[in-house]
């Protein structure tokens, strides 16, 4: 028997912390929620290996960094990324529906690129590993 489903939302007003890249190893996973945690760091660009997950909620967590290359080609049928600190340009999902907002991207439109000078500022922190006090001011 493998885990198909895995939801841990709320967990009672503190929420779970750390970071998310265990989720990675979870192969036969078809939905995922993690929202309203306290999860940190950046979404790890193995979670493209999930090549079953369907469903992806990270809504209300305290993600930040770039939007991976693996996650944006993903063909799943909802995605939700909203209320966390990501940042960089918005991507063009594959997922049929995906909620993103609000978080720190540089454009309000899927695909359309970050200035030269604003990318340059926003992969600083990523090289410090995000630290929180950068990402949140």
């Amino acid at each position: 028997m493998s885990l198909q489903n895995l939801w841990l939302n709320d967990q009672n007003g503190g929420g779970l912390s750390g970071t998310i890249d265990v989720v990675t190893t979870m192969d036969s996973i078809n939905v995922l929620w993690l929202h309203g945690n306290q999860f940190t760091g950046t979404i790890p660009v193995s979670i493209g290996n999930l090549t079953v997950l369907q469903d992806l909620n990270l809504n209300g967590n305290q993600l930040v960094g770039f939007v991976p290359d693996s996650l944006v080609e993903m063909p799943l049928e909802h995605l939700d990324l909203n209320n966390n600190q990501l940042m960089g340009p918005i991507p063009n999902f594959k997922a049929t529906e995906v909620s993103y907002a609000p978080n720190a991207f540089c454009q309000s439109t899927p695909g359309v690129p970050c200035s030269p000078e604003v990318m340059a500022l926003l992969e600083f922190p990523g090289s410090l590993n995000y630290p929180s006090r950068l990402v949140s001011s």
